[in-house]
């Protein structure tokens, strides 16, 4: 989704802080405040604890951060509109995997099956860009059976990832199948909760800052217990 024109200084950028207890319709009204825009629908009722954006962003960025968390999307009308739409079900996402965690055997087969499907090698590192099942397909079996729970969390072990507006929840099932560790989520995580869009990248990090960062970017508390993860509502929420 692109949104937003742009000036002599590049594209437009604003901030966007909101107060506590906010409902997803004021949130998204004071959105159109501060763009001049409108969009053809309200959201689901929500509240959302005080925020702000590390950051002025650019339209794209707010709409698709507030509208993923209800697996919504924004599409321009005309003039100054905008529609609000589905989500489409088969976002592509794109991360990176050390080499040894992908098969790469039926990469040929994968790319025909899951239509856009992209892997490109880099050394000892491979660049997956695709629909959630075609990253999966390409990580080979973790030998979670053979590892130990201090292997699983050993500093000596580092990780390179980068997703561009993706659900948490597809980020962390995409985790736990390439390291090789339990996910348990707490009931109490709202369905907006885990399908919240996030963006991050790291390199060279261990699993515990992985998780760190999935955790800050997401809002959520995770917390690692030798090869289980839990995800769960942050205390100040």
């Amino acid at each position: 989704m692109q949104i937003g024109g742009k000036n002599s200084g590049g594209v437009h950028m604003r901030e966007l802080v909101w107060p506590e207890l906010v409902t997803s319709t004021e949130l998204l009204e004071q959105i159109e405040s501060a763009w001049q825009i409108h969009f053809d629908q309200r959201l689901p009722h929500d509240l959302f604890h005080a925020g702000k954006f590390l950051q002025p962003t650019t339209l794209a960025t707010q709409a698709t951060v507030i509208l993923g968390g209800f697996e919504r999307a924004a599409e321009w009308h005309q003039g100054n509109r905008f529609r609000i739409i589905p989500l489409p079900p088969q976002t592509q996402w794109q991360a990176n995997y050390s080499k040894r965690d992908v098969d790469l055997r039926g990469l040929v087969g994968l790319i025909d099956k899951y239509a856009g499907g992209q892997c490109q090698t880099r050394g000892n590192v491979c660049h997956v860009r695709g629909v959630t099942n075609f990253h999966l397909a390409l990580l080979a079996p973790s030998p979670v059976a053979a590892r130990t729970d201090l292997s699983l969390g050993s500093r000596s072990l580092r990780y390179e990832f980068q997703v561009v507006n993706t659900q948490v929840s597809a980020v962390l099932e995409s985790l736990s199948q390439s390291i090789g560790f339990e996910l348990q989520w707490d009931k109490a995580c709202s369905p907006a909760q885990r399908q919240q869009l996030i963006s991050f990248e790291v390199k060279q990090v261990t699993l515990d800052q992985l998780l760190a960062e999935v955790a800050r970017s997401s809002g959520l508390s995770i917390e690692r217990q030798k090869s289980v993860v839990k995800v769960s509502v942050a205390a100040e929420q």
